[in-house]
């Protein structure tokens, strides 16, 4: 089975119509679906998420339905939630000050590190510091 791990940009996308990469990002969606691919998302992640539609001016109606779906895609077994611990906190920690010249911020190194603890076989985003830090992205 295909493990996807994901970043906020790509769910950023996907729940918001507007953004530029919407289209796409949905795609990639849909053939995860189709193709009964393992989504692997933080905590952190869907903090990031949340904050950044409601800053892009989401209603709250919008952001509670995307969130509905999220809520659906872990209840139905086709995305798995870590939330943040120690384990994951220092080994993220040691990817930031790795790859601070990057650009990746912190919860970037949340997804590599959840990434490496999962062999997850790609990164569904659009930030392109994920593929200065040698790491394999989608769509």
């Amino acid at each position: 089975m295909r493990v996807v791990v994901v970043d906020a940009s790509a769910l950023v996308a996907l729940g918001n119509k507007k953004d530029d990469q919407h289209k796409r990002a949905a795609g990639f969606w849909k053939n995860v679906a189709d193709e009964d691919a393992l989504l692997v998302v933080s905590d952190y992640v869907l903090d990031e998420t949340y904050t950044l539609l409601m800053a892009r001016g989401l209603s709250l109606e919008t952001i509670d339905r995307f969130h509905d779906l999220i809520e659906s895609t872990i209840e139905h077994g086709a995305m798995r939630l870590f939330m943040m611990n120690k384990k994951l906190f220092d080994g993220a920690w040691l990817w930031f000050r790795k790859f601070f010249e990057h650009g990746a911020s912190f919860t970037d190194c949340v997804v590599y590190e959840i990434g490496r603890d999962v062999k997850a076989d790609c990164i569904f985003t659009f930030d392109d510091h994920f593929n200065k830090i040698g790491c394999t992205v989608k769509p």
